[in-house]
């Protein structure tokens, strides 16, 4: 059944529109039985080439003017710069004050992605990005995002489309496999700035998930189960590595609404 939605999927989002953003999706082909069962097993998975060139190109020119023209007009809560820097290291919530990147989170090929690796119907979240600019982007603690959301039940995912090519040396997120299988952990505050929630690191050092981490393209995707555990190391390298978080939770779930 799941391969069989995957082929419909494919032709009926050969080319499709959100917005004014066309939309190509090559990747669709990559979601098959064995990509539904990666996921299922180890809470996370890649899509390569999901998106074509056009499509990131018009996403890297909806993050620099939303960077450029909109940040300053927002409530601080709604994004946090780097310590010690005028550098931004994340945006929060910017499907609420940017059209394009609301019709993206909501667009039909990305909610049937969503629905085919997780079998339970998606609703459209939040949009984030991650910045990790070159050296001096920070580490983000490891985590669940489920620990900051509190979605119950514990149904949420997220699509994570970077726009920079993604490496070991910029910061590529690193993914404890089959971590999702145990459920929610405990987290404490973190020290880092602009990450204020961590694994508690004793139930880490008991645990024995394998590490898992990807080198990506522009167009390429991860897709993560919210209670996957991942982190990322700083950026210290003279390259920047951005990245469009989108997030989905499932019908009927509830979130904290505190993290408005």
């Amino acid at each position: 059944m799941r391969k069989r939605l995957a082929t419909l999927n494919v032709r009926r989002h050969q080319r499709t529109t959100f917005g004014r953003l066309p939309l190509t999706l090559r990747g669709m082909k990559g979601l098959d039985d064995g990509a539904a069962r990666n996921f299922r097993n180890n809470g996370v998975v890649v899509v390569r080439r999901f998106f074509d060139q056009g499509t990131i190109t018009k996403m890297t020119r909806a993050l620099e003017a939303y960077q450029h023209e909109t940040v300053s007009r927002l409530p601080n809560s709604f994004y946090v710069r780097e310590a010690n820097s005028k550098e931004l290291r994340g945006l929060w919530w910017m499907n609420i004050f940017s059209p394009f990147f609301a019709d993206l989170l909501q667009a039909e090929p990305l909610l049937d992605c969503v629905y085919f690796l997780t079998g339970w119907q998606p609703r459209p979240m939040f949009v984030e990005a991650f910045m990790k600019p070159a050296q001096c982007g920070g580490r983000i603690p490891l985590h669940q995002d489920i620990a900051y959301s509190a979605v119950s039940p514990h149904q949420q995912a997220t699509i994570w489309a970077p726009i920079d090519r993604v490496r070991i040396a910029n910061g590529a997120v690193r993914y404890l496999a089959g971590s999702h299988r145990d459920g929610l952990k405990s987290h404490r505050m973190s020290d880092v700035h602009g990450s204020s929630l961590e694994v508690d690191g004793d139930i880490v050092a008991s645990a024995r998930y394998p590490e898992v981490v990807y080198e990506l393209n522009p167009g390429d995707i991860i897709v993560h189960d919210g209670l996957t555990m991942h982190y990322s190391n700083a950026n210290n390298s003279q390259t920047r590595r951005r990245a469009i978080a989108l997030g989905y939770r499932g019908h009927g779930t509830g979130f904290s609404e505190l993290i408005i």
